[in-house]
């Protein structure tokens, strides 16, 4: 196995921007009682407007508030990124790549490129890349390809390779 281009996705995998979002909001929530996709309306007090202005507020202005989701991530793409190239993509509006790249700064995440789509872009469709790693339950869709990060709003997706942390990223790249 030569080297690989890896994608390795923000939000549910790097960044753990849910439970940021609930934590700003004052919610007693984190991101493992979310269990859709859309969860926006499962929660009182809530809703897509709220969640999505929260979101936008934290990656531009409060970065420091979001906790990495796993971290090993660092020392697992930097070991990796030794044999194989590691581009973060991640799908968001434009004016929040500032906020995202200092956060990835602070944060110490090992990268080549930053790769930034439309907020409902779709990642399957940039051919250069030999493995995404998301939590994306849509992605599953390029079962080829993905490497689905195990979260509660993915659980009922089958038929796909899965991490539950970083360190099992060895299991399928070395």
């Amino acid at each position: 196995m030569g080297t690989m281009k890896i994608a390795v996705d923000v939000d549910g995998v790097l960044a753990d921007i849910h439970t940021a979002v609930f934590k700003y909001l004052g919610m007693p929530y984190t991101y493992r009682d979310i269990e859709r996709w859309d969860f926006f309306n499962d929660f009182d007090g809530l809703g897509a407007d709220v969640f999505w202005d929260t979101y936008r507020k934290l990656w531009s202005q409060r970065w420091d508030l979001i906790p990495l989701m796993d971290v090993d991530c660092v020392e697992v793409l930097g070991d990796l990124s030794k044999r194989h190239r590691i581009d973060v993509v991640t799908c968001r509006d434009s004016d929040l790549a500032r906020g995202t790249c200092i956060w990835l700064a602070l944060k110490r995440i090992p990268y080549e490129d930053f790769v930034l789509l439309p907020r409902n872009g779709d990642k399957t469709r940039l051919d250069k890349y030999d493995i995404f790693v998301d939590d994306n339950p849509a992605m599953a869709k390029d079962r080829r390809r993905l490497i689905l990060f195990s979260r509660p709003w993915n659980v009922k997706v089958s038929g796909v390779r899965r991490i539950e942390s970083f360190r099992d990223l060895y299991k399928y790249v070395r």
